[in-house]
């Protein structure tokens, strides 16, 4: 009873900024330094996270496009951001909830925080999440990062092609990775040790995000269900965990002297080896720290797999072909193609019935063609020019690039 009030005292004192205080499961209390002077956040006043709250809202307008719920939001802007702000210094932010929506390359359910949360979980990420990881990751971890994604995932590949086929030819392995169901098996409690560094007052707001949250069907639930698992699809602080669960084994697979080259976006990565037993010895070793270190993960049984480079493989969307003569040919993978195709056929009929202007058509033909052009797409882009125009004339839209009266389609209303 002593050391509860002591506890309950020290949680309460205000002159107790810097120590650390962990209860253990027989209810004792241990106190620690907090080597992380995460106590000078305790320190924000008021006014100092109402007025970072407004400017992420106002960033955060200039980026995004203007919803009703954004709308709903603004009209009532003072009070929201006071609600906000007095559950942040109280500790007791947590999200109000998701919708979820589908998408389907691949297809998956986003679980999208509502607008409000939105404010704080970017507020959270730039003010404690990004500081404290980011110094953290391993420079071929490329995903969701300032500076990397996949034009920098591709120019690694490309790099790390050419510089062994000057030392191998194409007699060299590529052991690729994928983790099965990432996002709902991931451990809370090893999101909590990997996070534990982070300023308090952001590990709690940090934290009150991911205990929120509890997949319960995934496999690593199903197996140990009274474990906590899983971190919703769709938020911003869920990139970040996807960006750190798996730095660790960056880390040690970079540390082992085999190795010939790495790359690493979210949950699917490259490893380059000069032998097939060095591939099939990462693979073990990945499969054993994931059950040592309960991380509650898998590696997928079908999408991990070691083979020669001369086979090819695919990477952020780009399939990667090696030939004898060390020229490296990227072309955009078949599924990709498809959606290409069909977003562009979708994008022509709305045009032609006048739901997209010339200035929408222009940007989405922009985009496409500065994706496509990071590959070996000449063709392809040929063939999607002459095949779909965009045009309001009844005669030409319904001709093929052979003027035949080929094109069908249902009038969406």
């Amino acid at each position: 009873m002593l050391i509860k009030e002591h506890y309950e005292k020290l949680q309460s004192d205000s002159y107790c900024q810097g120590i650390r205080i962990v209860e253990q499961g027989d209810g004792s209390v241990e106190i620690y330094d907090d080597v992380t002077e995460s106590y000078r956040t305790w320190n924000l006043s008021y006014d100092e996270i109402y007025e970072e709250l407004y400017l992420t809202w106002r960033n955060r307008l200039k980026q995004k496009h203007y919803t009703l719920e954004a709308f709903k939001f603004e009209r009532n802007l003072g009070k929201h951001i006071d609600i906000l702000t007095k559950k942040i210094l109280a500790k007791t932010w947590k999200p109000s909830g998701y919708f979820d929506f589908m998408v389907y390359h691949p297809k998956r359910i986003i679980s999208a925080p509502f607008y409000q949360d939105r404010i704080v979980e970017e507020w959270l990420t730039e003010r404690f999440v990004k500081p404290y990881l980011e110094p953290k990751l391993h420079p071929t971890s490329v995903a969701c990062r300032e500076d990397k994604g996949p034009p920098v995932a591709k120019a690694i590949v490309l790099d790390t092609l050419s510089e062994l086929y000057k030392k191998y030819g194409t007699n060299f392995y590529v052991f690729q990775y994928d983790i099965k169901g990432y996002y709902d098996n991931v451990n809370h409690e090893r999101i909590r040790e990997q996070f534990s560094g982070m300023e308090a007052l952001g590990r709690i707001l940090f934290m009150n995000i991911v205990d929120n949250w509890m997949q319960s069907d995934g496999y690593a639930a199903l197996k140990n269900p009274e474990g906590s698992y899983g971190v919703p699809k769709g938020n911003l602080p869920s990139q970040w965990i996807g960006l750190s669960y798996l730095n660790e084994l960056d880390w040690m697979i970079s540390d082992r002297s085999d190795v010939e080259g790495q790359v690493r976006y979210m949950d699917d990565g490259l490893v380059f080896f000069a032998s097939k037993k060095s591939c099939k010895d990462l693979k073990i070793k990945t499969e054993k720290y994931f059950i040592d270190k309960e991380m509650g993960v898998i590696l997928h049984p079908k999408k991990t797999r070691y083979f020669p480079v001369s086979k090819g493989f695919t990477f952020c969307g780009w399939r990667y072909e090696l030939f004898p003569d060390g020229h490296v040919r990227m072309r955009e993978k078949t599924e990709r193609k498809n959606v290409t195709k069909k977003r562009l056929k979708e994008a022509t009929e709305d045009f032609y019935f006048g739901k997209l202007s010339e200035k929408d058509v222009e940007a989405k033909l922009n985009g496409l063609k500065g994706y496509l052009k990071n590959g070996d797409t000449k063709a392809f882009l040929r063939y999607l020019e002459h095949r779909y125009v965009f045009t309001r004339d009844k005669e030409e839209f319904y001709k093929d690039r052979r003027g035949e009266y080929v094109r069908k389609f249902r009038a969406r209303r």
